[in-house]
Formats: structure tokens, sequence, C-alpha cells
């Protein structure tokens, strides 16, 4: 039977107007959901499973849903009309042949599924082979082959259950393909409401932001959650869940809260000026969606102008740490996009420009927050926007970033078609002076091609420190190219400015009933917290990033706008201490969650594959309670304080601004921090590994989350003095699945000394040019048993033996047993520097004209090759 629960959620409220779970049959690709679910029994505990088929059509309701309604009354639900029911849905219905979500919610044991009036104990009622042969029967439907099956069991016992229905599927149908069995009892019995919670967790956490969802991924994730059955029949590349509504999250990158407020703007529109909406409002990846911005009108007019005026060249937004640079960007980029520029105008969310200002219609061609990222990517960004589909393709498949630099700027100079760029936050990179130094000032240089650029001067500038005497990202930036146009918009602090954004941000929450204050209140707190502060001989000038961290703890804590003086006179780091002292109040889980952002690596971290929450989990010692568990409510509480992204095809969450991440990156037992999340990503990799080989057959890199195969060799690297990376070592199948240019990256270009590399490290980095060339095609698909043997004959040369006899269960025996005979020559780790189709006969070392070290190389291919110092780095 399934239990009822006392205290369940209510359903999600209504998504907006055009979103409504039932109505007329959507275009092709979206869904149906078909509930089989039952309320009344005769001999068992009623259950409230209407509220739960009505939050579930919330949710799948901007996927373009449409519900087949089970018409008949919840007293004769019977055994025949389940027979007829699922009658229906195994015939396809006429109104909506294609995907399907098939709901099947109430009482149930081990082997059978009640209907009302299943006797007590439940002994009778539907088969595992009764539902088997519905899914069946609907999946070799011959009108069933352009469409996909979802059938989610939800009862007491329903694990037995399932498995049974699947073992009957693979007896007696076979042949049947595309669908994904879930239920939701893990052992016994199960709660009402579990399944509910697992698919608001699933997209409105995990998958937030994916215009897409393939059905693999998303049924991995519930039965992760569900701890329940599951039978996965689908192909992610053409079985998904496709938006048909637009998603701000989807469309640009910014703190929770302010995705939100957007995202509720639009929801209000009608239905048909939201589809309209959705192609049009994408693209905008900005760190701020600033409508509150005030002030800063002469630095908007004059950006606005430069790109009404400009054909090339770069124009570059800079200012102290937390001065609203992104704000700034984000609110030219609010202007120039028309259809989002016209709804925030009718909402009220947006001032019109003055008739005298020019303002250009989306002249971006590319908008990026640099936060995380890796020079390759960034040329696979531009190249992107450039369209060069091919040079993109090179940067992901790895490629050395100077090859692909050089490629990207002689193709741009080529192109005829002009093409802008903005990026935001390049003190955030990877590297941000390697990214200037080799791309970005190049791209200035280009005769059709313009940047606007926004970072801070140095990156040894930081907010609540003394203003560095260095520039070094502005001197990198700057073009070597004499004429080349540039100009700088310098973000200084404006008192009107802040005080008109802290008021704008009360009043908005007052007048939507969030607030409960009058005005009076309101302007006493803004002139304390930004007037009266400036009129304090020898204190700093407040910044931009001061007000927004003072708004949300106003709003978080409305007591504090009687008495702001627990804000007053803080700085940055102090008031985000604030709040994460309230957050710990709220729920101590939260700190674990936040640190764990804080020493996230890229982008951010997935919640998908339970990457988040194994990572907070490193950094507690508490086994109370399931930290994973936690996030919904830390993304709601926290909202302000993270922000949404996307990496590797996930989305991913990080702090919402680097300050936030500097508060956890400066504290001192850090390496310890990250030698504890290297050792639990690297077991949980090595349970997706062992989980494929026991279900599957040979494991593949892609079994391993994304976020450990490009990161967990940087947490080893910053927690190698705790041993860190000799725990990636330990660990030889995960370490076979890491991507190269990281595992190259970390070893050669970030000050690692040669003899602290363990040797299985150092000898993938010694024949990495030959893994790369691998063709894994001719050699059974076992890439990484092919990885392996290079690593091991690698190890064999960098330690001067071979390394001890792996047990490789996960591989075929038909790659080479034998690494070397004979004596081996004990070599230094080095990088091999592949290029040249012959024989290099040629060497010699230079000074550029920026001042770098530089190495030429001639061949008897009668090319002649420059490469970049393995001094510096590249990304």
């Amino acid at each position: 039977m399934t239990t009822p629960h006392a205290d369940i959620p209510p359903p999600p409220p209504p998504a907006g107007p055009g979103r409504t779970a039932a109505g007329p049959v959507p275009e092709d690709g979206a869904v149906e959901l078909f509930p089989v679910n039952f309320t009344a029994y005769r001999d068992h505990v009623e259950l409230d499973t209407e509220q739960h088929v009505r939050a579930i059509a919330g949710l799948l309701a901007p996927y373009g849903l449409h519900v087949n309604q089970w018409a008949v009354p919840e007293k004769e639900r019977d055994r025949q009309a389940v027979e007829d029911r699922l009658g229906d849905w195994k015939r396809l219905t006429a109104s909506h042949p294609g995907n399907t979500v098939l709901y099947w919610v109430g009482h149930g044991s081990a082997e059978h599924l009640a209907h009302h009036r299943t006797p007590a104990p439940i002994d009778d009622g539907v088969s595992p082979e009764d539902v088997a042969r519905a899914i069946g029967r609907r999946r070799l439907h011959p009108d069933a082959e352009d469409g996909w099956a979802v059938v989610v069991l939800d009862a007491c016992f329903s694990k037995d259950f399932a498995r049974k229905v699947h073992g009957t599927l693979l007896d007696e149908y076979g042949d049947a393909d595309r669908f994904l069995l879930l239920s939701t009892a893990a052992e016994g019995h199960a709660e009402l409401g579990d399944f509910t919670r697992a698919l608001e967790h699933a997209l409105t956490i995990t998958f937030l932001g994916q215009k897409t969802i393939g059905l693999a991924e998303l049924g991995s994730q519930l039965a992760r959650e569900l701890r329940g059955y599951r039978a996965i029949n689908v192909d992610d590349h053409r079985d998904r869940l496709v938006r048909t509504l637009p998603d701000v999250a989807s469309a640009v990158s910014a703190p929770l809260d302010q995705i939100a407020e957007l995202q509720a703007v639009i929801d209000r529109l009608p239905a048909d000026e939201q589809r309209h909406f959705l192609p049009k409002a994408s693209g905008a990846e900005l760190g701020e969606l600033a409508w509150y911005f005030h002030g800063r009108t002469e630095e908007r007019d004059t950006i606005l102008r430069w790109l009404t005026t400009t054909a090339s060249g770069s124009l570059i937004v800079t200012g102290p740490a937390g001065s609203g640079k992104s704000a700034l960007l984000g609110h030219i980029l609010h202007h120039t996009n028309p259809q989002l520029r016209d709804v925030l105008i009718r909402h009220g969310h947006l001032t019109p420009l003055p008739s005298e200002v020019p303002c250009p219609d989306d002249p971006f061609d590319l908008t990026v927050h640099l936060s995380g990222l890796t020079l390759t990517h960034t040329v696979q960004l531009v190249a992107q926007a450039a369209g060069l589909p091919d040079l993109a393709r090179q940067a992901a498949d790895g490629q050395p970033p100077s090859d692909l630099v050089a490629r990207l700027l002689g193709r741009l100079r080529d192109r005829h078609a002009p093409l802008t760029l903005l990026f935001d936050a390049l003190d955030e990179a990877e590297q941000p002076l390697a990214l200037a130094d080799t791309l970005l000032r190049h791209l200035a240089d280009l005769p059709r091609v313009r940047t606007v650029i926004g970072t801070r001067r140095s990156t040894k500038e930081g907010p609540d420190q003394p203003a560095p005497d260095d520039t070094d990202i502005l001197d990198a930036l700057r073009p070597r190219s004499h004429g080349t146009g540039l100009k700088y918009v310098d973000v200084t602090q404006n008192q009107d400015a802040l005080a008109g954004y802290l008021r704008a941000k009360l009043h908005a929450a007052r007048q939507r009933g969030t607030l409960d204050t009058d005005e009076a209140t309101i302007e006493a707190a803004v002139r304390r917290l930004v007037t009266d502060h400036q009129q304090q001989d020898g204190t700093e000038p407040q910044q931009f990033l001061y007000v927004r961290l003072a708004a949300h703890e106003l709003l978080a804590d409305p007591a504090l706008l009687a008495d702001p003086t627990p804000l007053t006179g803080r700085t940055h780091r102090q008031l985000f201490t604030h709040a994460l002292q309230r957050l710990h109040h709220t729920n101590p889980h939260y700190t674990p969650l936040l640190r764990a952002l804080g020493l996230a690596q890229g982008r951010g971290l997935p919640d998908q594959d339970g990457i988040w929450a194994c990572t907070a989990d490193a950094l507690t010692t508490d086994d109370a309670g399931d930290t994973g568990g936690r996030i919904p409510g830390l993304v709601r509480d926290a909202a302000p304080y993270l922000a949404l992204d996307q990496e590797h095809g996930q989305s991913v969450y990080r702090l919402a601004h680097r300050t936030f991440t500097e508060h956890f990156t400066a504290a001192p037992d850090n390496p310890v921090a990250h030698a504890a999340i290297t050792t639990a990503l690297a077991r949980q990799a090595r349970h997706s590994l062992d989980t494929r080989a026991s279900s599957s057959g040979i494991p593949r890199p892609e079994d391993v989350s994304p976020y450990i195969r490009h990161h967990l060799i940087t947490h080893a690297r910053l927690g190698h003095t705790a041993g860190a990376l000799q725990t990636v070592a330990d660990h030889p199948d995960v370490l076979d699945t890491l991507d190269l240019a990281d595992i190259t990256a970390t070893v050669l270009y970030r000050g690692l000394p040669p003899n602290e590399v363990p040797s299985a490290i150092a000898g993938t980095v010694l024949f990495q040019n030959h893994i790369h060339e691998t063709d894994s095609a001719q050699h059974d698909h076992d890439t990484s048993g092919w990885r392996r043997w290079w690593r091991r004959l690698g190890t064999t040369y960098i330690q001067g033996t071979p390394p001890p006899t792996e047990t490789h269960t996960h591989s075929p025996t038909t790659w080479p047993p034998t690494l070397v005979r004979g004596a081996v020559r004990q070599r230094q780790l080095h990088l091999q520097l592949a290029g040249h189709d012959a024989g290099v006969n040629a060497v010699a070392t230079f000074t550029a004209p920026d001042g770098t070290p530089r190495l030429a190389t001639g061949g008897y291919d009668e090319m002649v090759r420059i490469w970049d110092s393995p001094a510096t780095p590249t990304g």
C-alpha cells in the first residue's frame, strides 16, 4: 500500500497564463500525462492522489503538456475500469499518439497494484503482466515509433513490482524500445508525494535552465532520489523533454532571485507572446539583470554611442571590485534587446531612453560571463558565434590552444561580416592574463570585430582591499598595434545611483507585498546605509555590491529596516559573513553546501549525479541528515547569493559574485578541504564505473560525471599538500577517465614540482599525445583499455620499472599485455609537442614582441612552427 502523508506540500502554483495543464493538444514533441490514479478504496485508506496529478501536470506544463483525464468516477475505478484505461493507453489515444507519461499512483504490493475493489490484504488486482502487456503493446504499435513512454509506478513495494514488469517486458516484448520505467518505493512502503518532490527537484533544481532534458538523464536522477527500480531503454539524443514555453534560466546567467523575477514577468504574458519571446530573448549570459539599476547615465550613453558608431576595436568597462560593472553591462543588454526591453518597459521595470540617445538593436553576436572559463572554451564560443562550426569542434576535441587561437584569428581576419562580442568578468576566468594576452587583445586588431569587456583592473584587486599599484589585466588587454581603437569606461562610486538602487529594490518588494513597511522607514534605512556613510570622514566610498548585499539582508530580515546598525559601516566580506550566519541559523546544512560552491571549479557544481551533495558531504563531519535534500531549501533561501550557469551540457550552480567565492578560498585549511573533495569525488567516480561494469559491460569515460572528468584533477592539485594527487593516482580506473588537457595543464602549467607528481599521473602526461592519436574504433571501442596501456607505459618510463599488475575486470583481454621488454631508461616528465609530420632538425628560442618567450621548430616537412613556452600557460 501507499502511505498517506500528513504534511504533504501543496502543488506548485500555476505557472502563469498559457501554462495550464489541460487544454488543446500541443505541437509535436510535447507530452501527454496519462494518470491512472486511485483516491477512494473499498477496503483501504483513501488517498488524495488528485493533488499530486495536478502538481505533476504543473511541473510538466512548460513542456507543452496535455492531460488525458480519467473520466471514470473515483468509486467506479475497479478492475474493468482499469482494463479499459490501460486499453485506451496501449492502443494510443487518437488525440495524442506521441510522447506519454503514464503515472500510476495508489496502494500496491510486490505482486499486485490495487484498484477500488481490491480486498485487503492486497492479493488480487493488477498484475505485473498486465502492466507489461500495456507497455509492450503500446511501444510496438506502428504509430508509436516517433514517440517515447515514461511509466511511473507510485505505490508501496513498487520496486519489486516494477522489476517483475521489466522481466516480463524482456521475455515477451523484447523488441519494445524507447521506454523508461520507474518505481518509487526502495523497499517496503512508499510515501505519497515522494515522486512529486523528486520530479520538482529534478525540473526546478537539477535541470533548471536546460531547454531539453534527456530521458535517460532524467530517469537516472529520479532513481537516485527515489532509490526505486529503474529500467532505461531510451536514447538521450532523440528521447527528450523539450520546453515549449520560454525559460529565463536557459537564456541568462544571473543570481537566482533575478531569474525568478524576470520569469514572473514573462509568465504574465499571453501564451502567444511567450512563444514569440522564447527565440528572441536568448543568449544573454551576464552576471546581472539590473532593472533596478539607477544612475550611470553618462557611462551608459558612452557605451551605446560606441556600439552605434564604431566598426572595430575594443571598449573596456572597468572599475573597482564591486562597483557595478556587470550591472551596467546588464543594463546595456536590456536596452539593446528589443523584445526584453519592450517587456520590461511595459511592466515598469525599465525606463525608456531619452530620444537623443542612440540604441542599436541586438548588436551582440555573443555575450558570455567568463567566470571559470579556459582559453580553449572561450575560443569555442567565439567560433560558434562567428559561424565556424569546424573550428568549434576542434576546440571541443582538445587541440592545442595556441593553434586554435591562430586559426580563429586567421578565419576572423578573412571574414567579411561584422562580429560584436561581449565578455563580462574577465578577472574571473580561469587564467585571465593568458586569455587577455593570447586572444582578447588580438581580437581588437581585427578590422570587423568589436569587443566589449568588463573586468577589474588587476588580478590583485579585491573589495575591502587597498587599490593595487599594478593594472596587469588592462596591460594584457592593450593591443600592440598602433592606431587600434581602444576606449575605456570607468565605473566609479556614485552615491545617488546607490541610493536609487536600494530605494527601488525595497519599494518593489513593498509593492509586491513581501515587505511590510512604510516609505519613511525605507528612506531612513537608505539614508543610514548610503548617505550618512558617505559623510563620515575617512570612510571608503561604498560600491554597488555593498547596496546589493544590504538590500538582500534587509529583505531577509525586515527588522533591520528600523535599525540597520548591523549592516552599516561593514565591508563586503563582513556583509556576506552576516548572510552566512543567518543562513546557517536557518539550516546548518546550508553551510557546507555554500562552502562547496565556494571551492567549486569551472563554472560551478551540478546537482546532477549528486555532485553538489557529494562535495558538501566531504566538507562536513555531520552525518545526521541528507545534505543533498537541503539543496532546494538553500536555492530558495539563498537565491540572491547563487547563480545558475551551464557547463558540459549540465546546469551548474555557483556563488553569484567573486567576492562571495573569495570568502571561502581565503580559508587556511583549503588544501585539506580540496583533498577531502578529491577523495569523495574519486570514490563516486569509481562507483559509477563499477555500476556500469556490473550492469552492462565495459565502462566508458562518459559514465563518470563531466564535473569529475574535467575538475577532479584541479581539486587534487589544490589539495596536493594533503595527499590529494596521490588519491587520484590510487584510483587508476578513475584517472583513465579524466580529461587529458586538464591533466596536462594541471601538471605542467600550475607550478607543481615534477618530483611531487605521482608517477601514474606523470606517465599519463608523458604520452598524452599518443593517447590523443589512439583511434578507439579500431580497438573494440575500449578507449579506457588503450589509455590504460599508454598510462602504464608512461609510468614505466617515469619510474624506470613497470608499475604493479592491475586487475582489469572492466576491459577485454585484447589490449596489449606487454609494456616493455628489456632494460628501461628512466625519463623526466616533459611535454611532447605534436605538429610536425616529419623529423625536427632545428630548434630555437626567442622573445616575442610582447616580451614573452617563444620556441621555434623546423622540420623535414618544410614547416616552421611557433610554440608558447611551457612556462607560459595558455589554458
